[in-house]
């Protein structure tokens, strides 16, 4: 039996637009940081589809805060009505390392055969990961398991 999960930015979501990005976080002032997050929460909650999975039910796997839990939710649901079967969200920072541990650790708690993620760095370490799980990567619209020679 399949068990799907997807990452949600850049797989069923467009991606946030680079040019939110222009100033690091850091370099923001209190003003600035808090329109940012009003442009994401925006975004989040008007983000074009991007793709529709082809399973009855699938589980979301994002690097979003648990702070846009409930737009995010609200977004899921106008596309995907009931057949998301859950979502999980990070909960620290937002680093390669932690956002790798998180989806591993999400994959097997679920038991994921499929995952689509569009994050090739990503793509890679969790592939690397022990993990029961294909590693899909999403790329030009297309899901494809691209491993590197030698890999498998």
């Amino acid at each position: 039996m399949t068990v799907a999960a997807y990452d949600l930015d850049g797989v069923l979501a467009a991606p946030v637009p680079a040019s939110f990005f222009t100033k690091p976080w850091r370099h923001m002032s209190g003003v600035e940081r808090s329109q940012r997050a009003n442009r994401l929460l925006e975004w989040y909650a008007t983000a074009p589809l991007l793709h529709v999975p082809t399973e009855r039910s699938f589980h979301v796997i994002t690097a979003r805060k648990e702070e846009v839990r409930s737009v995010t939710q609200r977004w899921l649901e106008k596309q995907f009505g009931k057949r998301v079967l859950s979502v999980c969200m990070l909960s620290v920072g937002r680093t390669v390392k932690n956002v790798v541990e998180f989806k591993a650790a999400s994959l097997r708690r679920l038991g994921v055969t499929d995952f689509t993620e569009d994050n090739r760095t990503i793509v890679r370490a969790l592939r690397r990961q022990d993990l029961r799980c294909r590693v899909w990567h999403y790329v030009g619209g297309r899901q494809v398991l691209d491993y590197e020679p030698g890999f498998l």
